[in-house]
């Protein structure tokens, strides 16, 4: 199962990984303890009559993440009312803005 709930704060966690702080290691526990809570949560699909279209939005934040500088773009598809589909992804190279020399 798929927790868009937690999505955000697992992979702030996880970019710390290789060397954890005892601070990094409380905000683990506190996503676990979260988990334990909302167990019985979850995302429903409405059904509708009416014929259904697939949206899709998109979005880029630049330099968003102020400890890398890493810009973060993603996606979110829908049925209907009904999210099917998400990603996010921190780009690999810091961005640059148009009026900046490389």
């Amino acid at each position: 199962m798929t927790r868009l709930d937690i999505a955000y704060d697992v992979n702030i966690a996880s970019q710390f990984i290789h060397a954890p702080r005892t601070t990094d290691l409380h905000g683990v526990k506190r996503i676990f303890r979260y988990q334990q809570d909302t167990l019985t949560f979850g995302l429903f699909l409405h059904s509708s009559s009416a014929p259904t279209a697939v949206i899709a939005y998109s979005d880029e934040d630049w330099v968003v993440c102020p400890n890398t500088r890493h810009s973060i773009i993603g996606y979110d598809v829908f049925l209907g009312k009904n999210l099917i589909s998400w990603s996010s992804k921190k780009q690999p190279i810091v961005s640059k803005f148009s009026t900046e020399r490389s």
